[in-house]
């Protein structure tokens, strides 16, 4: 393309990673015949190898979007080639619809995508119907084979006997792993295979240590281990095996939290294909997949655009920086409209968005920083704290991996070290900033700092990018109000402010005395062992991440002490006073609780016990209904009145149908018992503060009390509480859901009835229960006067055997009731 007669320009060549495009243009470079950074260079974060006569130039997909949104028009650009697009980075897609925007601009700007496994139809149709080119290369074949069956094993021992099977192979062996830690494992598991050279190959090494892993061989056979860096853009010369684990480290961003979660994760088929393919560059070879060919046939085709699975607030506010809203764009595959929303609140919290969503002073500041929203958030905070420099260093530091090991952060912050200086062990920012200079008097010394626990390169890493955003501070001239702080508290204290900007939805507080945290957002949340903040009550937290594997809450790698006072004087905008009542079971009562919180995290409360009212009522509704009717009706009183207004309305609606609304609420309630208990415990409940005070109030008088006139009359006549039986006997009638009211008493109570009562004007029999003299039933009947003449003789003659003691008449229906307590 360089030298067709079209190209006058320069050509941009995208690679999803800096390894790529450093490697990419050495080689082109010198297949050209040229010195790098002449006609062929590259330019990557820190490091830029281009000239004015540069006409070749690979760059990062993040690099060449900044340069678009920051408002760029490529005039100097011939053509974009977009390489790997099948891993669909966010960058890249977004690049992509900025590019299909460019062009219907400058028709002539040359567009190409490339991919070894990319599924050209659907690109193509994208760019217009755009003609696709196959070059099949030089590739040799490759062997396939798949394990037989599932293997259990260490992937480490797994890799080991991978490698044992093909002892005999000539070339190299590429062994693709997840991540830096199982490159460690299985460097160990490694250690007693002779007569090879053991290589890791990921994107934390020095770039010499990378170009050793892809060099020409020179001596004894090579195994090395890498990460998905070496998946494409990068040949290794002289691998003919290459053993996939089929696993890789894929980044989530959840929502609910904030952090990401780094999930070990299935490849897809075009990613399988792809490490394949590494094993037939310079010979033939073979590919060993450690999982079956059904493992490989269930995965899924190609790998979700990382714009369905990540945070989107850094794209959404270089596009507004740009005046361009992602709805307005052609994409590829288009963001999800719920990721876009949380975006876009979240740049609003952090000050970018004003009024219908304009781009602030402070949010354009922001884009030019080139880090992500909430860490240049805090560079500019520092800033105006006077406290640039510190700034910097724990945006960088918070922004690049974490440079000290985990088993040695807690015993740095409790040893309390700072450089030259003491500070307390509350903050893990802090024990990373003494980090950082003990690194710098150690000249970055990997050997020097093993002991220590620092990663010798991740510092000399933070501290770059730090040195790169004061410059970039510098010349946004940004202002300062606060003058230089005058002691290390204090610096410290104006740093904790600015990390409070970047992260003002991270403040926690602990759930007890535990590690439990609850976020202001309401998200859990557990603080990570190794952190120093172990005996703050609240917390920012500015790290989190969810451990391997791990399906609880959020861990927080990296948090900072914070003080209530503090939070009132930065943000007292998000802090709420409120009251809220709850009931507390042990005592029986209802505290009224005087709050101070800043979302759901509480910085300071009293309590007094409630006052009766309509507030403490509808607590007490909710403690009494969760713990039962046993509770509030333990003789079942206003249960059965909310059957008989039941039975009222339904077999006398006339009578309730113009009723007052306080009674028709109650009689359309009374088929659901849930709902006619809580409008009945409602004004119960405003009156006491106690379920013990509840259970000696009778709900059901106070209910009744609440009917009107003419529907209490209706009750007592028509659907009475009680029968009273000639003898005297007084039976109280049960009313039950489901079944017909009912009366029951003895047998001889009855002697002399012909006739039982009948409700709601006769529509409604009663139904009697007569019993035996041990109160055990006998007969269940609603027609007296034909049980004394059909079943009562036959039933006579048993009784008087059972029960010889007792008068049984020959004629029930003439013979007199026993007195209430007496039996003849």
């Amino acid at each position: 393309m360089l030298d067709e007669p079209w190209c006058s320009g320069q050509i941009l060549v995208t690679e999803p990673r800096r390894i790529a495009a450093r490697l990419a243009a050495t080689r082109v470079a010198e297949e050209r015949g040229s010195r790098l950074g002449d006609e062929v260079g590259y330019r990557v974060r820190l490091d830029d190898k281009t000239s004015a006569k540069t006409r070749l130039i690979f760059a990062t997909e993040a690099l060449v979007l900044r340069q678009l949104v920051s408002g760029a028009d490529l005039s100097r650009v011939s053509a974009v080639v977009l390489d790997e697009i099948h891993e669909r980075s966010a960058d890249l897609d977004a690049l992509l619809a900025l590019l299909q925007r460019l062009r219907k601009e400058r028709p002539a700007l040359r567009l190409l995508a490339m991919s070894a496994t990319l599924d050209a139809a659907t690109v193509a149709a994208y760019l217009g119907d755009a003609p696709v080119i196959r070059s099949e290369g030089r590739a040799f074949p490759v062997e396939v084979q798949h394990q037989e069956k599932q293997d259990d094993r260490p992937l480490e021992i797994q890799v080991r006997s991978a490698l044992f099977s093909r002892a005999t192979d000539d070339g190299d062996a590429l062994v693709f792993l997840p991540g830096a830690a199982e490159i460690r494992r299985c460097q160990d598991a490694l250690t007693e295979v002779a007569s090879v050279d053991v290589l890791p190959l990921h994107g934390d090494m020095p770039i010499e240590e990378q170009a050793r892993a892809i060099a020409v061989r020179r001596g004894r056979r090579r195994v090395i281990l890498a990460t998905n860096v070496a998946e494409s853009s990068v040949t290794i010369p002289g691998v003919t095996t290459v053993i996939d684990t089929g696993l890789a480290r894929v980044s989530r961003h959840d929502a609910f939290s904030g952090a990401m979660r780094l999930e070990l994760e299935a490849i897809s088929q075009a990613r399988c294909i792809q490490r394949s393919g590494r094993a037939g560059r310079t010979a033939p070879g073979v590919c060993l997949r450690l999982f079956t060919k059904g493992a490989f046939e269930a995965r899924a085709k190609e790998d979700v655009p990382e714009l369905l699975r990540s945070d989107l607030a850094e794209l959404v506010l270089l596009l507004r920086a740009a005046e361009i809203e992602p709805e307005e764009l052609s994409w590829l595959t288009a963001p999800p409209r719920a990721a876009l929303e949380l975006a876009r609140e979240q740049l609003t919290m952090l000050g970018a968005f004003g009024a219908n969503r304009a781009l602030t002073p402070v949010g354009r500041q922001m884009t030019e920083l080139g880090v992500s929203p909430r860490l240049a958030r805090v560079v500019i905070e520092s800033a105006r704290q006077g406290v640039l420099a510190a700034g910097c260093r724990a945006a960088a530091l918070l922004g690049e991996r974490d440079i000290l090991r985990q088993s040695s952060v807690g015993a740095r912050a409790q040893r309390g070290e700072r450089g030259q200086h003491t500070v307390l062990s509350d903050s893990d920012v802090e024990a990373r900033l003494a980090a950082l200079e003990e690194a710098g008097r150690a000249r970055y010394d990997a050997g020097r700092l093993r002991a220590s626990g620092i990663d010798a390169r991740g510092a000399q890493q933070a501290r770059l990018v730090a040195e790169q955003l004061e410059r970039q501070v510098a010349r946004l001239r940004l202002a300062t109000s606060a003058p230089p702080p005058s002691s290390p508290s204090e610096a410290e204290l104006r740093l904790t402010r600015a990390l409070w900007a970047g992260f003002p939805d991270r403040v926690a507080m602990r759930r007890g005395a535990g590690a439990r945290l609850v976020l202001s957002t309401g998200a859990q949340a557990e603080l990570a062992p190794e952190s120093s903040v172990q005996a703050a009550a609240h917390l920012l937290c500015v790290a989190a991440d969810y451990p391997r594997g791990q399906k609880g809450p959020a861990v927080v790698r990296i948090a900072v002490r914070l003080e209530p006072d503090w939070l009132l004087d930065w943000g007292a905008e998000h802090v709420e006073a409120r009251e809220e009542l709850e009931y507390d079971p042990e005592r029986d009562k209802i505290d009224a609780r005087s709050i101070l919180a800043y979302g759901k995290v509480v910085l300071d409360e009293g309590r007094m016990l409630a006052t009766p009212g309509r507030a403490a009522g509808q607590v007490l509704v909710r403690a009494a209904t969760a713990k039962g009717a046993a509770v509030y009706d333990p003789e079942s009183r206003l249960e059965a009145l909310a059957v008989r207004l039941l039975l009222l309305g339904e077999y006398m609606p006339e009578l309730v149908k113009d009723a007052p609304e306080q009674v028709t609420k109650y009689v359309e309630a009374a088929g659901d018992a849930a709902l006619f208990a809580t409008r009945a415990l409602e004004p119960a409940c405003e009156l006491v503060t106690s379920l013990g005070e509840l259970g000696r109030l009778d709900l059901g008088a106070l209910l009744y009390a609440e009917l009107s006139s003419e529907v209490r009359s209706a009750l007592e006549r028509e659907l009475p509480e009680t029968w009273r039986l000639p003898g005297g006997r007084e039976l109280r009638i049960a009313y039950a859901r489901g079944r017909p009211p009912m009366a029951a008493s003895r047998l001889q109570d009855f002697f002399s009835v012909t006739q039982a009562p009948r409700l709601c004007r006769g529509r409604l029999p009663l139904q009697i229960h007569l019993l035996a003299p041990n109160q055990r039933a006998l007969q269940v009947t609603t027609d007296l006067a034909s049980f004394w003449e059909n079943h009562y003789p036959e039933l006579r003659g048993q009784l008087m055997r059972r029960y010889p003691k007792h008068s049984w008449p020959e004629d029930g229906r003439r013979a007199s009731a026993p007195p209430p307590g007496k039996l003849r």
